[in-house]
């Protein structure tokens, strides 16, 4: 396939897990060799509306889900340590507004690497169209991956899936690497597919709407091995235990959903959104292949 385009897309998670430094390890270089790579036209990063619009959202949340949790031990400084001084107790209030502080300013740094990512020139932009919300539902009534088993209203792994076929439908000999933390709804649940703990197979469901898709859970990993990035075991540790949290998070958003979704229900959904969306100007398509013609 040394002809074929070589393109990328990278899941939210992927970039909420580089805005919070929630976990150590995570930081803003694997944004920028993502850059680099795109800046040396090494591939075409290809990016689905609905990550746009998913990755403001999430990001919101999470920083005021850090903010309220640190708010809260922030409020039992002193009320169960005797003897503690006056001054201990406002210095380590103190310490914690830092933290606080130091998390929101190290995502507006982020979030302006991403968007300097979103708005390169090797990046195209899919926009969600009434035809993908309509493959998106159909996709979710036949209970085909990534769409989880227990949701409300459209699922947005399903629209991004939705959002690359649609693409890359009318692309001949391509590559398609695809980075997600989530492999519970993306990957294939047999164990005798793993290849390592990094490169997982792709659902079928999901595998069987591309000519060639390779699936890596992390970025690290992907960067390694097919553009010849050198981050280490202890890197790629890091970023697997990463992995792991996110994985619970999943498992955890799932338990606490309603356990079933009706075609009225999703019928209804599309009925809003074909109300709502406009159709793409031809000129959106047009721009995408005009960026491929000097990406080859």
């Amino acid at each position: 396939m040394d002809e074929s385009y070589k393109y990328l897309c990278v899941d939210t998670s992927i970039f909420v897990q580089c805005s919070l430094l929630q976990i150590e390890g995570d930081d803003i270089n694997v944004l920028k060799d993502l850059w680099d790579i795109l800046e040396r036209n090494k591939v075409v990063l290809l990016l689905p509306e609905v990550i746009e619009l998913e990755l403001d959202k999430v990001l919101r949340d999470e920083t005021a889900s850090l903010k309220q949790a640190i708010g809260e031990r922030k409020g039992l400084i002193g009320q169960k340590e005797e003897g503690l001084d006056k001054r201990i107790i406002e210095d380590l209030k103190s310490k914690m507004d830092e933290v606080v502080k130091e998390r929101e300013s190290n995502s507006g740094t982020v979030k302006k690497e991403i968007k300097r990512i979103f708005s390169h020139k090797s990046t195209i932009k899919i926009k969600l169209t009434n035809d993908i919300l309509l493959e998106s539902i159909k996709s979710m009534i036949a209970g085909k991956k990534p769409m989880k088993k227990s949701i409300k209203g459209i699922d947005s792994d399903t629209l991004i899936i939705q959002s690359l076929k649609t693409f890359l439908s009318s692309k001949d000999s391509y590559e398609l690497y695809f980075c997600s933390q989530n492999h519970i709804d993306f990957g294939d649940s047999s164990p005798k597919d793993v290849v390592n703990s990094s490169i997982i197979a792709i659902h079928p469901d999901i595998g069987s709407n591309f000519e060639s898709i390779l699936y890596y859970t992390n970025l690290l990993t992907l960067l390694n091995e097919k553009f010849d990035k050198k981050y280490g075991p202890d890197e790629i540790k890091k970023a697997e235990k990463k992995e792991d949290l996110a994985v619970k998070e999943t498992i955890s958003d799932e338990l606490t959903q309603s356990p079933s979704i009706s075609t009225s229900q999703l019928s209804r959904c599309v009925s809003e959104s074909l109300s709502a969306s406009p159709s793409p100007s031809p000129q959106d398509e047009t721009t995408g292949t005009l960026k491929l013609d000097t990406l080859k």
